[in-house]
């Protein structure tokens, strides 16, 4: 079985099991970044058509994972759209504050409410460094070789996890990342 067929039953398994939550769904682009593939909203809602965007998820070239990251940091605190626009698939209108816009939706309903990234992947960071100046200005630091792709990652989910994603908005939004090594 191909480790992307294992990768969507598990997904689509873990979705049917829960309520309560707001889930969507980001994936990797061609060859750099990632995009939204399915706006976060209540799992009870869209559970249907997200199993449906998963199913139709494809094996990616490259393991962009810091950019992708980068990106999802960027829709969990409404801000610019931009490997979500690298084609040829870019962020579904649903994440965006109007069709085609160039800004993210916020998509964060509560200022106390937990908020999780789960990556599920069948590789090591590949073709990964696009985002790096930017992860670096953002959290102060890169700990890695600068000659490796994603040695921003860890980095970037730290950031996440401790720091409040957007300052506007009252409360601290934060979002852990869960990694989960398909081999």
């Amino acid at each position: 079985q191909r480790k992307i067929d294992v990768l969507k039953a598990v997904a689509t398994n873990v979705l049917s099991t829960i309520d309560g939550v707001n889930a969507g769904l980001m994936v990797y682009n061609v060859d750099e970044g990632g995009h939204v593939r399915y706006a976060i909203e209540d799992v009870a809602t869209g559970r249907a058509q997200l199993a449906e965007s998963i199913d139709k998820t494809e094996l990616a070239l490259f393991t962009p994972l810091s950019e992708t990251l980068y990106e999802a940091y960027l829709y969990l605190k409404g801000g610019a759209v931009e490997y979500g626009n690298v084609g040829p698939n870019v962020s579904v209108d649903a994440s965006r504050t109007a069709p085609g816009g160039s800004t993210y939706k916020y998509p964060l309903v509560a200022g106390c409410q937990k908020n999780f990234i789960v990556y599920l992947s069948d590789g090591l960071p590949a073709q990964d460094n696009g985002a790096n100046d930017e992860i670096g200005a953002l959290t102060g630091t890169c700990d890695g070789d600068s000659d490796d792709d994603g040695y921003c990652l860890d980095d970037l989910a730290g950031y996440m996890h401790d720091y409040d994603i957007d300052t506007s908005v009252p409360g601290k939004q934060t979002a852990t990342t869960y990694t989960i090594g398909f081999d």
